[in-house]
């Protein structure tokens, strides 16, 4: 990212003075601009431009020097660098004072400088600058790719974004607890989190598939990423930045996002692969299609084959769960919903040491809990 402050160390900015606005010297540059206009408006600004002027148009008709700042200062603009001269002798105390107010640069040059030369020169800086980071991404998206792949892909991939943004990266699962890596104190990830929530009806208007949601906090900036698939939201991928935000935040992002989806699609395909196979073991059970031990324990996996199972049977019925309208549910939909039921009972059976083999009959769930240890 290219900032006021690197654009200082450039060569033509050798013979420059910072006269107002040096606690906004780390704002961003994206592109340059010459602006001699009193009135303008954002058909020509996207923000992120440092601005060159002789100061020609600060007073004309019915403008003046600061109305002219401040409407850069609205339009988002880096900086303000203005050439000494003919048209402008000094900066007046009334833009120094506005600039210190708003953190906006006002750089002087105090010689004639060509502008052609600094645009130039930046552009090509910025340009080569962003091509580089896209050889960046795209090597960092191939490995993305490689570790949702892996056994541990959702953290390994996390721990990669933490380091090539240097930024705390905050996992956020729709079930299940929410994390952060590295590991963030308790009492700001807690901030970071009742924001989160806080906000969630601000950034759930704006949130698409596209591009990260972005709103400042707690004096740092959030983006926060959707990772689904087949149009359902399984968790959130929030990046915590202590600066502006730019380009290529957005892009990692949206990368790593992705590669996150393809590594819980795959669990999620696992998983459903894991809860037929365990229907229909259990069905053969219940219904005494296996006629002895070993064929029972055949699906059972255990540490010693003397290891004596303790198990119980459980039957949930989730008829009342269901919607009254759930009688007209198509076949499909009333099979995404069990197997949705399903994976919540799991995670509550496992929670308590329990390894549970599940099935459904109509609107009821069929649970065998099994555990090594004795119940009390």
């Amino acid at each position: 990212m290219l900032t006021v402050q690197d654009v200082l160390k450039r060569p033509l900015f050798s013979k420059t003075e910072v006269v107002a606005g040096a606690n906004g010297l780390h704002r961003q540059v994206k592109w340059t601009h010459v602006l001699e206009i009193p009135f303008f408006d954002d058909t020509i600004f996207q923000g992120g431009e440092l601005i060159l002027s002789t100061g020609f148009g600060f007073e004309w008709r019915d403008s003046s020097n600061t109305s002219f700042l401040l409407n850069l200062i609205e339009r988002n603009a880096s900086c303000l660098c203005i050439e000494l001269g003919h048209y402008f002798e000094k900066v007046p105390k009334e833009m120094i004072e506005m600039a210190n107010e708003y953190n906006f640069p006002i750089i002087i040059f105090k010689e004639f400088i060509n502008f052609v030369e600094i645009a130039q020169d930046l552009h090509a800086f910025i340009i080569n600058a962003h091509h580089e980071k896209l050889v960046t991404l795209d090597s960092i998206s191939r490995k993305f790719h490689s570790l949702s792949l892996t056994t541990h892909g959702l953290s390994n991939i996390l721990k990669l974004l933490q380091q090539k943004t240097e930024a705390p990266i905050i996992y956020l699962p729709i079930e299940g607890t929410p994390f952060s890596i590295p590991g963030l104190k308790n009492e700001f990830m807690e901030q970071i989190l009742q924001t989160i929530y806080e906000d969630k009806e601000h950034w759930q208007d704006r949130i698409t598939n596209d591009s990260p949601v972005e709103w400042k906090a707690l004096n740092h900036t959030i983006l926060l990423q959707p990772i689904g698939a087949m149009d359902q939201i399984w968790a959130y991928l929030v990046m915590v930045l202590d600066r502006e935000s730019d380009e290529f935040d957005f892009l990692i992002l949206d990368r790593a996002s992705l590669a996150i989806s393809q590594d819980l699609l795959r669990k999620h395909y696992l998983d459903e692969k894991r809860l037929r196979l365990e229907s229909t073991w259990l069905n053969d059970l219940l219904y005494r299609r296996i006629n002895n031990e070993e064929q029972a324990r055949g699906f059972i996996s255990l540490k010693s084959k003397r290891a004596s199972i303790h198990y119980r049977i459980a039957i949930v019925d989730i008829e009342d769960v269901f919607h009254p309208s759930s009688l007209s549910l198509s076949d499909e939909e009333n099979e995404s919903a069990i197997y949705h039921y399903s994976l919540k009972i799991r995670s509550g059976f496992a929670k308590y040491s329990f390894t549970p083999y599940i099935t459904s009959v109509r609107n009821q769930i069929i649970v065998l809990a099994k555990t090594l240890a004795s119940f009390g």
